[in-house]
């Protein structure tokens, strides 16, 4: 009696653990407006260059909306960093490309 209990037991747990999970939607967007980022010293010297130009006070106003694409995998984010001048306001469009991720603005 306890070996078939066992045994059926077992089935469960592998009949459980090879279900097929909840299907997630390809891509899932995210809306993030940030008004200060803290974590500018850390960021990539790429995206800076490209931001910096030139701007009048009038264009500053339209310009300071910053969109970002970000693709996210397994232990890995794209681009892994992104850098704004503090104030801006950011709009990150997430992409899970695999499985549902976390995401923390700092």
């Amino acid at each position: 009696m306890k070996y078939k209990f066992l045994v059926f037991a077992l089935f469960l747990v592998l009949l459980i653990g090879c279900a097929e999970q909840q299907a997630t939607p390809e891509q899932q967007k995210i809306k993030v407006t940030m008004e200060n980022s803290q974590s500018e010293a850390a960021q990539g010297n790429n995206i800076q260059e490209q931001q910096k130009t030139e701007e009048k006070p009038e264009q500053r106003q339209e310009d300071s909306i910053k969109e970002f694409s970000i693709t996210a995998k397994r232990f890995e984010f794209r681009p892994s960093t992104i850098a704004v001048n503090k104030g801006d306001k950011v709009i990150l469009h997430l992409t899970s490309s695999d499985v549902t991720h976390g995401f923390v603005v700092r």
